[in-house]
């Protein structure tokens, strides 16, 4: 809430810009499709406007992953939806702008950090290189499609199809869904007792690193043996 966020506040006026913007070009996309089928991509592209709204109103760590997933998902909705509608190219650029600005350092320290309380500072961790190459990606393929694509299908009178995926795609994006958040919710935290490691990837339980022990903070050197905690 504070202006000397500039990239959260451009986040914020992108994102809330996008949403009148992709419906039309979901809606002209949709044109050839039943009624049906028209009204729920609607109701699919308005519910995930609102999510992301939301998370990016009242920053969280939890935000920090819906608005990650969401604002891809606007993007493949306006390419998807077709390049010939008029609003198409408007669409791509304010999705295409979003999901830059929420996969920024920037971004991810201000939702992370909201959720600091008293003299806190939580700093979070960089997503591992080798995670971004496959399981992200298809992490958030399960989300989008496992929460889209049963209500796609039952409105278009694929009741067979559609109850299948429904049953299997919702409990798969539950599952993807909360792996996501995992990364969301890993940080170093800095207290008036020290440091805190707060990553279940690196440790089990958050392990407090004393301030009387530390002596530095520095980025290690390929040839030692230190943990890498970026």
């Amino acid at each position: 809430m504070q202006l000397r966020r500039p990239l959260l506040w451009a986040l914020r006026v992108s994102w809330f810009t996008l949403g009148p913007v992709l419906a039309g070009t979901v809606a002209e996309g949709f044109a050839d499709f039943s009624r049906p089928v028209g009204v729920t991509a609607a109701i699919l592209v308005w519910a995930w406007w609102g999510v992301g709204l939301l998370a990016t109103l009242v920053p969280s760590p939890l935000g920090l992953t819906a608005v990650r997933v969401a604002a891809p998902a606007a993007l493949a909705a306006a390419a998807l939806s077709g390049l010939g509608a008029d609003p198409a190219p408007v669409a791509l650029v304010l999705a295409t702008v979003a999901t830059v600005l929420a996969a920024s350092a920037q971004i991810g320290d201000d939702f992370v950090d909201s959720s600091s309380y008293g003299p806190e500072r939580r700093l979070p961790l960089r997503v591992p290189g080798p995670l971004l190459l496959g399981p992200v990606p298809l992490a958030w393929v399960a989300v989008v499609v496992g929460l889209n694509a049963g209500p796609l299908l039952l409105s278009g009178r694929a009741w067979i199809a559609g109850a299948v995926v429904t049953l299997i795609g919702v409990p798969l994006a539950f599952v993807a869904g909360r792996a996501l958040h995992q990364l969301s919710k890993r940080w170093l935290v800095y207290v008036p007792g020290g440091v805190v490691i707060h990553d279940h990837m690196a440790v089990l339980d958050p392990v407090l690193c004393r301030r009387n022990v530390l002596v530095a903070m520095t980025g290690a050197l390929a040839d030692t043996e230190a943990t890498d905690l970026t």
